[in-house]
């Protein structure tokens, strides 16, 4: 951390130095004196100081300054250190200070460059930074402008230490001012010199700041270097400032030294603008040389590059940024998590009274393709569930008691769902053993081939049943993974060589294994309920196996595969001479039999008979599944296929009943840790010790996480979410709730499953995905109910069906996905595909979609082992597909839908995306809501938000679904904005690497705002913050104005963090 740290402040230092005016250093007492230096602490506020044995890095004297008490409250500025400037400063000149700090705890100081005395005025604009403060040593350079030069003193800087902690130790290496180089113009030349690896140059020029580069015609391959040069003059010395983005690295020199690259984490940032990343550079008089690599990405090559406005501080964006508890992060008990009954947040009976699971029958798919009861099938049902992996240790389900599991199965009902996916159940039904040392592969622990040999533990099991029975009694159904890897056996883990799901498309042996475990699930008697698991109602739904879609970057599992291909292709060809002949080129059976991802994107006779084996092998799969889950006793509905939202997997899902599908936004990734900070006790089971972890900080608002979802769907047959999260740490993830639920809604899909522990007995920090303690998360969940289950939102009444055929789809589009065109359809009425060459192996539903289109474009799918991304690049079909829905009246007359404004207005009115602003509003009858950038404000009827402080997400919702939110008695109010550890540290403020993942109590981001919201109500409320669990724990000020009710919030001064309001109007004040 050190080196790193010094290694850029000299990089800084040798670029950007200039004449230095004054240091402020801590040999003697006597540079602590007044006329030097001035420490102030406010009444009730104790500051002491002194001089400290400990070094800077570079061996420098210390100054130790020591918080020994701040009255709870007291503001920033109550204690302060002034570092006195007697000298001149001219008006319009560039000043630099800069100096290394450290801190004894995490925390917060403010810095400013002001006058020393009344009043007290900064000295330039936006230069008042917040400085992140960790034991770690760092180093702050602040560049400003003296927009104004009074009469001295100077505090350069004022020191502002109010909110760091009470018995805090602040360490402050020397202190130096100087003046710094003239920030000119950005002078680059229009024309540069684009070299490739060949050695080949050509002159080129960027058009709207970007340039595209491709290799006849194609993108080039991964991380091929290209390099652009531009030769430019500059009247004299002095530093200019630049805005750069690339696909995907790129590292920027001037004159041959380095000043910049993205080389460890590549662009970041999928909007590829200038402020992605914005640097300074030294320029000299006369001839300069700018000179940029760009390696291509996955993606392809592209160079974005020019002015942006001007940024005081564009090294801030390079320092650690820990989160700790202030004004600005308040904490969140750790106590307070469970929905308590009876409260605003108790969502137990949303939709009515419940009934046990299977009072009705089974869940079936009606005649018109959405599920339903059997003993009611004309009337439509929505689930809402959450992922539950019950053998993940942190959650200690090995140890509930039968009060454990009525109070989590209570807790589940009283978050609203009526639906819960048991995730890894064969780890769980194991036991806990299986985490015993040394941790076991399958070739080491063995594959029991029958329903004897499956090594139970009774102790889970009999958890198990008890917990099926408490659901049950709740009306709370269960999707059940019938398998995971590595299947019911001791194996902890899959060793080299070996992948579950890939054998089970191949080996008798792991076939066995399935189906021995299924007949003893299946035929298990609940001694609770007296059923068999096969003829148990509260199963709505089965998956054969999770995730077995093709990872074609798994060369090992992919090897499975030769050898049956090769057997398919002679059946087909019979000799080696007819295969050469149909593929076009001299070949024999050993090189024919390979399969990979560059052979399926070729769309010639070799794409199409891998994809067809392909296409073959996953129809043979799923029909063995389900002949066997029917020999089993089986007789409910089942899934499969859910990861990829691929073209060569549509055969295969045409075969399910009921289509389920994963989709996420800003999934996290790992990289090797740096070791920038020591990691905190529980890096162990958040996200590892060795390394750190990853998530992109972009909105989803103009994403393809939703939209692309939306072309998976099947519009004859229901459609369940079975996992999508707009994971943690990601700053924007608020987004999720009224984003996904009010669309998902608009479609009229089935179910909703965010993956995450959103409900848990223990408690843990929060992490990546969705998790139970992370006020985010939580937030979303509520809004979802409300739009979603209970139907705030209205499903479109008109649809638009994708017509997918066989020829139109193979063999060019194996690996991609319908293109992003018709995606942004979803934003706008009902979409979904339709595939008559696909027979369902169980009836499905019989729908007339009012406009069928065929489309003929798709969108290139990335695919890791973990997740799939789509593109969403603006192509050429959306405006003539939005004149169509004008023209077939899907669209009325005066929607605001505006392809050129990228602003998207859905037929129903209710919901409208600006893609620009990325902003999104609801309104209905008996909600309305807002997601809002920084700044941000927006009027809605009868709701407005003025002037949020933060991005945020706001929902007002009727709290009685008989009422109108006009008319509601009981209101409940959202407000999500972001949340973190407490000392989660980043190794920068852009949020993108965690380095360290924090620890309890979790921090929610604070909020200033004004809202608004039209009532019929003749009294004004009482309004009351609330914790997770729905208790009350603040009452917050407001006034009712002219029928309206004004709510100046300010979360900053409230004890604990919350996303939660009740507004009570039965229990107002009376006029």
């Amino acid at each position: 951390m050190r080196r790193f740290l010094l290694l850029f402040g000299g990089l800084f230092a040798l670029f950007c130095g200039g004449a230095e005016l004054k240091t402020w250093t801590f040999e003697s007492r006597r540079d602590l004196l007044g006329d030097r230096m001035t420490f102030y602490a406010a009444s009730g506020a104790v500051l002491t100081h002194e001089l400290s044995d400990e070094k800077t890095p570079a061996g420098e004297p210390v100054l130790k300054a020591v918080v020994k008490q701040v009255p709870a409250g007291a503001p920033i500025q109550s204690i302060q250190i002034c570092f006195l400037y007697r000298g001149t400063l001219e008006k319009g000149r560039r000043y630099r200070i800069q100096f290394q700090y450290r801190g004894s705890q995490n925390g917060e100081i403010r810095i400013v460059p002001a006058q020393a005395r009344a009043p007290f005025a900064p000295l330039g604009k936006n230069t008042s930074p917040v400085l992140s403060v960790s034991p770690e040593w760092q180093t702050c350079t602040l560049d400003f402008v003296a927009e104004r030069a009074p009469d001295g003193p100077y505090a350069l800087p004022r020191m502002m230490l109010g909110h760091y902690p009470q018995g805090g130790v602040l360490f402050l290496g020397p202190v130096v001012l100087s003046e710094t180089p003239e920030m000119l113009p950005l002078a680059l030349s229009p024309m540069w010199r684009l070299k490739q690896q060949d050695g080949s140059s050509r002159t080129i020029s960027l058009k709207d700041n970007t340039f595209l580069v491709t290799q006849n015609g194609k993108n080039p391959p991964v991380g091929t270097p290209f390099v652009f040069l531009n030769e430019f003059e500059s009247p004299r010395e002095g530093m200019m400032q630049i805005g750069v983005s690339a696909d995907w690295w790129f590292t920027a020199s001037i004159n041959g030294k380095k000043v910049y690259s993205t080389e460890r984490y590549g662009n970041q940032s999928k909007q590829f603008l200038p402020t992605d990343h914005i640097f300074n550079f030294p320029v000299k008089p006369g001839k300069n040389t700018f000179a940029i690599t760009v390696r291509a990405g996955s993606d392809g090559c592209r160079l974005v590059c020019g002015a942006v406005p001007f940024v005081a501080d564009p090294d801030a964006a390079r320092r650690l940024f820990t989160v700790t508890e202030s004004a600005r992060y308040r904490p969140l008990p750790n106590d307070r998590y469970l929905v308590k009954k009876g409260t605003a947040l108790d969502f137990s009976e949303l939709n009515g009274k419940r009934v046990p699971a299977g009072t009705l029958g089974r869940v079936i798919v009606n005649s018109a393709g959405k599920l339903a009861f059997e003993k009611r099938p004309h009337v439509p049902v929505r689930f809402i569930a959450m992922n539950y992996l019950l053998w993940y240790w942190r959650l200690e389900a090995h140890r509930w008691t039968r009060g454990d599991i009525e109070r989590f199965a209570d807790a589940v009902a009283a978050q609203g769902y009526n639906l819960i996916r048991i995730h890894y159940l064969n780890r769980y039904l194991v036991g806990y053993r299986i985490h015993q040392r040394p941790h076991r592969t399958i070739a080491e622990a063995g594959l029991p081939q029958s329903a004897e040999e499956m090594p139970i533990d009774p102790g889970n099991l009999d958890r198990f049943d008890y917990l099926l029975k408490c659901f049950k009694e709740r009306g709370i159904y269960v999707n059940l993974d019938l398998m995971n890897a590595p299947g019911y056996s001791m194996a902890y883990r899959q060793g080299p060589g070996e992948s579950f799901r890939a054998d089970l498309f191949v080996s008798p042996r792991y076939r066995k294994h399935w189906e021995a475990a299924v007949q003893y699930l299946m035929n298990h008697r609940n001694p609770y309920t007296g059923t068999r698991l096969k003829d148990e109602p509260t199963v709505a739904f089965v998956n054969f196996f999770n995730e077995q879609d093709f990872r074609l970057a798994d060369k090992t599992a992919l090897k499975r595969f030769q050898k049956p291909f090769r057997e398919w292709l002679r059946k087909k060809y019979r000799t080696e001479s007819a295969l050469a002949k149909a593929w076009g080129r001299p070949l024999n059976w050993e090189e024919a039999g390979r399969i990979d991802e560059a052979v399926l994107r070729r769309g010639d006779a070799a794409a199409r008979d891998t994809g067809d084996f392909l296409i073959g092998t996953m129809r043979e799969m799923t029909e063995w599944y389900f002949r066997t889950l029917r020999e089993a006793g089986y007789p409910g509905l089942f899934q499969h296929w859910d990861m990829i939202m691929r073209t060569m997997e549509v055969p295969a899902r045409s075969l399910m009943p009921v289509i389920a599908q994963h989709t996420y936004f800003a999934h996290p990734n790992k990289l090797p840790t740096r070791n920038l900070v020591p990691k905190c006790q529980g890096a162990l089971y958040l996200g590892g010790r060795d390394v750190d972890t990853t998530v992109s900080q972009e909105s989803s608002l103009n994403s393809s996480y939703f939209r692309s979802a939306a072309t998976a769907r099947f519009l004859d047959r229901p459609y369940l979410i079975t996992e999508y999260s707009h994971s943690a740490f990601n700053r924007y993830r608020h987004e999720r709730g009224l984003y996904f639920g009010s669309y998902a809604a608009l479609q009229g899909w089935d179910n909703l499953t965010p993956h995450g522990q959103l409900l848990r007995l223990t408690v843990d920090p929060i992490w990546t995905f969705e998790q139970a303690m992370d006020p985010i998360s939580r937030a979303s969940e509520v809004v979802v109910a409300l739009t979603f289950l209970r139907g705030d939102v209205r499903e479109a009444p008109h649809s638009v069906g994708l017509l997918l055929k066989n020829a139109n789809l193979f063999p060019a589009n194996y690996l991609a996905a319908v293109s992003d065109d018709y995606g942004k359809l979803a934003m706008l009425t009902k979409v979904g595909l339709l595939y008559p060459e696909g027979t369902p192996l169980l009836p499905v539903g019989t729908v007339q979609p009012t406009l069928m289109v065929e489309p003929k474009s798709f969108s290139p799918l990335r695919v890791t082992d973990w997740y799939v991304s789509a593109d969403n690049s603006d192509g050429t079909d959306f405006p003539a597909l939005l004149a169509r829905l004008r023209e077939t009246g899907i669209l009325p007359s005066g929607n605001r839908t505006s392809w050129s404004r990228r602003i998207y207005q859905s037929e129903t009115g209710e919901l409208t995306l600006d893609a620009k602003r990325l902003s999104l509003t609801v309104s209905t009858p008996r909600l309305a809501g807002a997601v809002l950038k920084q700044g941000d404000s927006v009027e809605l009827p009868g709701f407005a938000v003025r002037n949020v402080s933060v991005a945020a997400s706001l929902v007002a919702a009727s709290l009685n679904a008989r009422q109108t939110l006009h008319e509601a008695d009981r209101v409940l109010l959202t407000v999500a904005t972001n949340a973190f550890n407490t000392n989660m540290t980043f190794e920068n403020p852009s949020m993108f690497c965690c380095v360290n993942p924090g620890e309890l109590p979790v921090l929610m981001e604070s909020i200033r705002c004004t809202i608004e919201l039209k009532t019929s109500r003749e009294r004004a409320p009482r309004v009351y913050a609330l914790h997770l669990d729905g208790t009350r724990f603040a009452e917050i000020p407001c006034e009712l104005r002219d029928s309206t009710l004004l709510l100046r919030l300010d979360t900053s001064g409230l004890k604990y963090g919350t996303p939660f309001f009740e507004i009570d109007y039965k229990e107002g004040k009376t006029p």
